[in-house]
């Protein structure tokens, strides 16, 4: 029963969606593993397991002051780094990381070369 991991503590046969799509056809191999283990467990839940991905961050360096600096850094920037510096002043009253994920989001709209050095 390599495929199915016995989790006494919640009740449960875990099982990965691959095993439970093969499971699910009558008479296969998959098919009577699980018969087997329910017949042996059966008041245990069988519950399809997923593994969580972390998601990979590709802006690690993106700092407030890699974003301030790249601004001064263009020509032209006086009207984008004070737009720039309303949305920190507002960023300032709301939670930090929705704040920062916005004008994260906002800088690499204006500046689509940085997320190409980021791919």
């Amino acid at each position: 029963m390599a495929n199915i991991i016995i989790n006494e503590r919640n009740k449960a046969l875990e099982i990965t969606k691959k095993f439970a799509t093969a499971a699910s056809r009558f008479g296969s191999e998959e098919y009577m593993e699980l018969k087997a283990a329910r017949s042996e467990f059966p008041t245990f839940k069988v519950v399809i397991k997923t593994t969580s991905r972390k998601a990979k961050d590709s802006f690690k360096g993106l700092t407030y002051e890699f974003m301030e600096n790249y601004i001064k850094s263009r020509s032209n920037s006086e009207d984008i780094i004070q737009e720039y510096n309303q949305m920190r002043e507002i960023g300032k009253s709301v939670a930090s990381v929705k704040a920062y994920s916005q004008i994260k989001k906002w800088f690499l709209e204006k500046y689509p070369e940085i997320a190409e050095f980021a791919a």
